[in-house]
């Protein structure tokens, strides 16, 4: 079962995606280049590769990676938005896939356009073996989750 739980934003999160899946940097450099989880160096690749448009918030001369000896036991620590169903259904397949049975941590951002022309987004924290992780965000998916819900909990598919 996935550990789930609603987060702030993070600092880097943009107000509108513009494409199915974005990735986000950990951390923004002074100097305004994105610094990305090592983690992630092929991801957007694989996801383009299960059909969804995914690309990094940062181009590729503004992107730098970083790695954490502590995120070893991890094999991917990934940021992301989301903001079409073919993005979701990348994503479950992704950790379906190649992360199935690894252990991942994903902060997800939930876009939705509104009626009104504005853009919601709210944010999640999951983590779990990637199967686990895709059963958790099927759920986010279909809108559990929301405002009034805070806190830690388990989502089980």
């Amino acid at each position: 079962m996935a550990q789930v739980r609603k987060v702030e934003a993070p600092l880097a999160a943009p107000a509108k995606l513009g494409a199915d899946l974005v990735v986000l940097p950990r951390e923004t450099a002074d100097d305004g280049r994105g610094l990305y989880d090592d983690s992630v160096i092929t991801i957007v690749k694989e996801l383009k590769s299960l059909g969804a448009d995914a690309r990094y918030q940062h181009e590729k001369d503004e992107r730098a990676w970083i790695g954490e000896e502590s995120a070893a036991t991890l094999a991917l620590a990934l940021i992301i938005g989301i903001a079409s169903s073919a993005g979701w259904s990348a994503l479950q397949a992704l950790f379906r896939g190649s992360f199935s049975t690894k252990r991942v941590r994903v902060r997800v951002g939930r876009y939705e356009k509104l009626a009104d022309g504005t853009t919601k987004a709210e944010w999640y924290e999951v983590e779990g073996n990637g199967e686990d992780v895709a059963d958790a965000l099927t759920q986010l998916a279909a809108g559990k989750g929301s405002d009034e819900e805070a806190g830690k909990k388990e989502i089980e598919a």
